[in-house]
């Protein structure tokens, strides 16, 4: 679709995961869109005045894996609850999140101290 030229997934959702900056949705002028989201899984909500970070993952439905406090943690998160459900004997091939301008030792860090749901930590196919 033409807004995968802009780095959009086709699953995208207009207004949660990107917008159109001048509210007319058929500009697509890249000074028009607005990314949201760049991260599989995780959906950012608005919660009293500040964002909180919403990772879910799917494997038959959807299944939370926890709310974060910032994008960076959550997407991580989410690269954490793939490589648990695969761990745990699921065959599905998630697509892991890539983090720019993290370091390997700081994405190590975050990642062990992460808590994901333990829906997840115990799920067996």
């Amino acid at each position: 679709s033409i807004l995968s030229r802009y780095g959009i997934k086709a699953y995208a959702r207009e207004g949660i995961d990107f917008r159109f900056i001048n509210g007319d949705s058929t500009d697509f002028r890249r000074e028009n869109l607005e990314i949201r989201n760049i991260y599989h899984g995780v959906t950012p909500e608005q919660k009293k005045g500040q964002y909180v970070y919403t990772v879910r993952i799917h494997i038959k439905g959807n299944y939370i894996v926890g709310r974060y406090a910032d994008e960076i943690q959550a997407a991580i998160a989410y690269n954490k609850a793939a490589d648990t459900l695969k761990k745990n004997g699921l065959s599905k091939n998630y697509v892991q999140n890539y983090i720019e301008g993290l370091s390997p030792s700081r994405y190590a860090e975050i990642y062990s101290s992460l808590h994901i749901s333990p829906k997840i930590t115990g799920y067996r196919p």
